[in-house]
């Protein structure tokens, strides 16, 4: 009798900053971002910052987006904004993330 076995495939996370600060090149956090790697497995993607009325604060569809923090051209330093991520991976399954993001200056 010949046995069968089915392997799962593996759900990756992403890894993103929970702190950033903006004009600050010491730290080397300045921009809320992807990290290179994570862009290979991304086929569709959807980002919404939040601010803490749930107003959309900022937004892309861009794998590559590079967000500093500023709304309207304007940094509020120390506020917290939460976000929601729709991805598509090379595999095709559909992925949702969400977490918060801290703005120090």
């Amino acid at each position: 009798m010949m046995a069968k076995y089915i392997i799962p495939t593996c759900e990756w996370e992403l890894y993103l900053p929970n702190v950033i600060t903006p004009g600050n090149s010491e730290h080397g956090n300045d921009v809320f971002c992807l990290q290179e790697e994570q862009k290979f497995w991304i086929e569709d993607f959807e980002l919404y910052v939040f601010n803490r009325w749930g107003e959309i604060a900022y937004s892309s569809q861009d794998k590559n987006f590079k967000w500093d923090g500023s709304v309207n051209g304007q940094i509020y330093p120390n506020n917290v904004y939460n976000y929601l991520i729709r991805l598509t991976d090379k595999v095709g399954r559909h992925l949702f993330y969400k977490g918060s993001i801290i703005i120090l200056m």
